[in-house]
């Protein structure tokens, strides 16, 4: 069983600092982004996201612990308004390579909605790539639905 807890500052920076290049690299295999300055607007995104960094109001960054109290991944995810009402978006969730397939993802989701019930919020969203193969598995198991499928056929390089 995992616990969500607050991330400290180190955890946060090196977070952070991985998590907007793995973006930026996301955004641009995805076809959303061009390649050059990717990197300069994913670290916008996330200054206007987290001004305060770890501690601006409203944002839930957590690390997820093991029952052995080892750091196996991280979520972070913020109450929203959205047009079906207010929810909980999980902006990052992330379990780290050696601990993956531990059901870790799943029972972050699991806390995630029962931080949901508890602020009565109506439901839990988020954001997947279309090339998130075993992430997209994992939330369809989980019982969330597709909103929305934005699709891409290149056909130039």
């Amino acid at each position: 069983m995992i616990r969500l807890e607050p991330m400290d500052e180190a955890t946060y920076v090196a977070w952070r600092e991985f998590t907007v290049a793995d973006y930026a690299r996301e955004k641009v295999e995805a076809g959303n982004w061009p390649a050059e300055g990717a990197m300069a607007r994913s670290e916008a995104e996330f200054a206007a996201l987290l001004p305060d960094g770890r501690r601006t109001a409203g944002h839930e960054l957590r690390s997820m612990i093991n029952e052995d109290g080892e750091r196996v991944g991280y979520a972070w995810f913020v109450p929203e308004d959205r047009p079906i009402g207010r929810v909980a978006f999980i902006y990052d969730i992330a379990v780290d390579p050696p601990h993956r397939r531990k059901g870790y993802a799943r029972q972050a989701l699991a806390e995630i909605e029962a931080f949901a019930r508890e602020q009565g919020l109506v439901g839990v969203s988020l954001h997947v790539f279309g090339d998130n193969a075993g992430a997209r598995r994992l939330y369809l198991e989980a019982g969330y639905i597709e909103t929305n499928v934005v699709m891409l056929k290149r056909v130039t390089r």
